[in-house]
This record gives C-alpha cells, sequence and structure tokens, in this order.
C-alpha cells in the first residue's frame, strides 16, 4: 500500500509539472493561473480519494500520506528537473523555429 501511495504522489508531481508547462506556455496572467491551480487541485484530490480507496477501503492512514509525500518529493528530485529542462529546450526551439521563415515554408 506504502508503494501504492508512493506512485499516487509520482503521479501528483507529474501533474504539478503539467500545469506549471501549461502556465509557462500560455503566459499565464491571474486568471488562467487561478483556473489552472483550481483543475490541478480537483484533479489530484479525486484521483488521491480513488488511490485511497482502493488501497485500503477509503481509509486514511498517517504512512498513506507520508508515502504520497515521498512519492511527490521523489518526482520533484529526480525526474522533475530532468523534463523541465527538455520543456525548457522545446520551447526555446519552437519559438526560434516560428520566428523563423522556414516555418512558413513547411506549413505550406
Amino acid at each position: 500500500m506504502f508503494l501504492a501511495t508512493m506512485y499516487g504522489g509520482i503521479g501528483v508531481g507529474a501533474l504539478y509539472d503539467i500545469s506549471r508547462m501549461l502556465r509557462r506556455s500560455f503566459g499565464a496572467g491571474r486568471g488562467v493561473s487561478a483556473t489552472i491551480d483550481a483543475f490541478f487541485w480537483c484533479t489530484v484530490t479525486a484521483g488521491l480519494l480513488a488511490l485511497l480507496r482502493w488501497a485500503d477501503s477509503g481509509l486514511l492512514r498517517a504512512y498513506m500520506l507520508l508515502g504520497v509525500a515521498c512519492g511527490w518529493g521523489l518526482y520533484e528530485l529526480a525526474a522533475s528537473p530532468i523534463i523541465m529542462a527538455v520543456y525548457g529546450l522545446a520551447r526555446r526551439f519552437w519559438r526560434r523555429f516560428s520566428q523563423t521563415g522556414l516555418m512558413r515554408k513547411v506549413l505550406k
């Protein structure tokens, strides 16, 4: 059960990175940022409740919360820097590619 909740924490970390990417891609102002945050927390809450129900018949135990926190922390330390770096490179490449005339030629 602890391992399942760690996987849930890794999923929460991945969703957080997706929300960061969306915020950066859209140049999020306060309204867009609030909408993305609300969607993130609603999704995380529903997912964790489903995970808790599946893992231990809906009983909330302290070690399960610790498992989620450990999984999220592990993701943030190990995978998130790499994923965000790749996203940054892809975003810079796309920005440079879209500023050249080459993109118009490719899309014609």
